[in-house]
């Protein structure tokens, strides 16, 4: 039976005694009695990526999908964050929170830099105070049953093992459950599990990483598809749109270019992990971040490989380059530190010598240059969400200017425009009377296409502002059927 108010709902799970149910809808986190009634907003999210209802009648939830975890109660109140990434660590998402069963805090799922998957990422226990340890790797959507079993997914598998919540530990040898459980991009497993331990999952195969560039004009309609393979992100148009750069991501990270005239894809790198490239300083001038085991540094490298790639900047943290300024004088990138998160760093070009630009104790992240040099548009966390800003490159003003949560700014060729996500929605803002007196966002189309991390923009625009370059992700056939596994304890 429809519950009356749930329209458009996503995301549900149940209250420890089963009366209410929680929710996500219209980027609210919500909750409704289970038999029905008016629903109630208890806070606002970007896009949930899990939410759980503790038996101490708090509410765990990962509000985005590169944020730590946040903690509400259930009769509502302030939010406050719980986890918090280590990017350092190269952390960039917490998600898919599950209760653990005495309601002394939670089991969840730690994305990382650079995997290919969520089979590489891992399950972490974290306290309600926030206090964490890491159970275990390779796995993903983990939850903790009663009688002390745990579960989680792993390829298209289900596992379990006796553990030990306590200690956060595995107490056996860990056992194949169930396969073929459909299994989201996202890290979701499709199942749940009663407390008398029967388990049910839709039946279907894990999706796939493959990805396809799409190319969109401004009414949300696609035009044209182009280049496929698995993990394809960050694409960056040459300026006359005749080739990009995009980063793949497989059992190693490369950049590659693809020629849009002749369908041919070149692979630019090589050695270690290499992703978030961009074009300048000057013509056919790749920068991008390179890691060979230890931090991902800054290089540049000919877009034809006419020579080796050659180390612009080098520190002990992770940077990812954001914006040369349009004289190609200065670049502004992102630094991850362990203490005070993602910053922003600028470096004048020859002098090899990085200093800060934007250093708090909150995330800031994908900047980029307006063309007139003047501004920089970046994400900033200080609210509790991401939100786009702008500030100016003298650092002396900022402006906001998402109002519903914002990420992955980008600029028109003009400066006139300035663009960003806000969910499946992408975002622009009229400048053309100046920053200060910039219009309201308005939503210019609407489409599930992959978002960006917290490193570049998942998208590109077209010099004359009409089209968009998008990445999308191929859609598995739906799943059929539901299947039940008792006795698996046994």
């Amino acid at each position: 039976m429809p519950i009356a108010g749930t329209e458009g709902a996503a995301n549900p799970f149940f209250s420890p005694d089963g009366r209410w149910l929680g929710f996500e809808a219209n980027r609210r986190l919500c909750k409704v009695p289970r038999d029905g009634g008016k629903p109630l907003a208890l806070s606002d999210v970007a896009e949930l990526r899990g939410a759980t209802w503790t038996a101490r009648d708090d509410i765990v939830y990962a509000p985005g999908p590169t944020t730590g975890l946040w903690k509400i109660a259930a009769d509502g109140g302030a939010a406050t964050p719980l986890t918090t990434l280590d990017f350092a660590g190269g952390e960039r998402t917490h998600r898919w929170p599950h209760a653990l069963p005495d309601g002394t805090g939670v089991i969840f799922t730690i994305g990382h830099a650079g995997a290919s998957s969520f089979d590489d990422a891992s399950l972490a226990i974290a306290n309600l105070t926030g206090d964490r340890r890491l159970v275990l790797q390779h796995a993903t959507d983990g939850r903790c049953l009663q009688g002390m079993q745990m579960i989680w997914a792993r390829g298209g598998a289900l596992f379990a093992a006796p553990f030990d919540a306590g200690a956060a530990r595995l107490e056996g040898a860990p056992r194949m459950v169930a396969q073929g459980v459909a299994m989201t991009a996202t890290g979701a497993a499709q199942v749940a599990c009663s407390r008398n331990g029967v388990l049910v999952h839709v039946a279907g195969e894990a999706q796939t990483l493959q990805r396809v560039l799409v190319t969109v004009d401004r009414s949300g309609s696609e035009k044209s598809r182009h280049m496929a393979g698995e993990m394809l992100e960050e694409p960056r148009w040459a300026a006359d749109r005749s080739a990009a750069i995009v980063s793949v991501r497989n059992r190693s990270s490369d950049l590659w270019s693809y020629d849009f005239h002749r369908g041919a894809l070149g692979r630019l790198t090589f050695d270690g992990e290499n992703f978030a490239g961009i074009w300048g300083p000057g013509h056919g001038v790749i920068t991008f971040s390179s890691s060979n085991g230890g931090p991902a540094d800054l290089f540049v490298l000919q877009s034809d490989r006419s020579s080796r790639p050659e180390l612009l900047v080098s520190s002990e943290f992770d940077k990812v380059a954001g914006s040369w300024s349009p004289d190609g004088g200065t670049l502004v990138f992102t630094e991850y530190h362990p203490a005070t998160g993602a910053d922003l760093w600028m470096l004048e070009r020859g002098t090899q010598r990085a200093r800060p630009f934007v250093q708090t104790r909150f995330n800031e992240y994908a900047p980029v240059f307006s063309p007139d040099g003047r501004h920089v548009a970046y994400v900033t966390d200080e609210s509790g969400r991401p939100e786009v800003v702008v500030v100016d490159a003298d650092d002396t003003g900022k402006h906001h200017m998402s109002t519903d949560g914002g990420t992955e700014p980008v600029w028109s060729a003009e400066g006139r425009e300035l663009f960003y996500r806000s969910g499946d929605r992408l975002m622009h803002v009229d400048v053309s009377r100046g920053i200060a007196d910039a219009g309201m966002p308005t939503t210019l189309f609407e489409g599930s296409y992959v978002k960006g991390t917290v490193t570049l923009a998942n998208y590109d625009v077209s010099r004359d502002g009409s089209e968009f370059l998008m990445v999308r992700a191929v859609t598995a056939a739906a799943p059929l059927s539901l299947r039940v596994t008792i006795g698996w304890q046994d």
